[in-house]
């Protein structure tokens, strides 16, 4: 049976596909990963502090409002199989909210960036037409700079 891509995601993050700890003595305190599960571009944000009796945080970031609240509940639960014994939060975090039904890849990196930068936008944000158009040039401007660092043919 093949797995979904949530699945797959999971896997690359458990100690069976990946022994992290093998490698890096702690896991890392913060994760972002843009994620998209089927068709739909998503944004996880994991913040783990080191400390045993600090909770975990676990935001799902979606430019459509909730479109995928099964992969979510997926990676909450893998979470809290991971991290027995601690106390998850689950929250939704105010995004930037996509106008159309094709945007979500550039809305996600809008709001990846937020997170960087740890901007919290005061209520949904919805980014118009025109803003997204400039967003996905401004992305392909950025990405055909990193294509002519790197010689992606060799």
């Amino acid at each position: 049976m093949d797995k979904s891509p949530a699945e797959t995601l999971i896997d690359l993050l458990s100690d069976s596909f990946y022994p992290h700890e093998a490698v890096i003595e702690s896991p890392p305190e913060e994760m972002i990963i843009p994620f998209n599960p089927g068709g739909h571009w998503v944004t996880l944000q994991i913040l783990i502090p080191e400390l045993e009796n600090e909770e975990i945080t676990f935001n799902y970031i979606d430019s459509l409002e909730g479109t995928s609240k099964s992969e979510a509940r997926l990676f909450l639960a893998f979470l809290r199989g991971k991290y027995l014994g601690r106390t998850i939060k689950f929250e939704p975090i105010l995004s930037r909210i996509q106008p159309d039904g094709t945007s979500c890849g550039a809305v996600t990196v809008e709001n990846v960036k937020d997170l960087f930068r740890e901007v919290q936008l005061p209520d949904p944000h919805l980014i118009n037409l025109s803003d997204i158009l400039a967003l996905k040039k401004e992305h392909q401007a950025h990405l055909a700079t990193i294509e002519q660092d790197f010689d992606f043919d060799k």
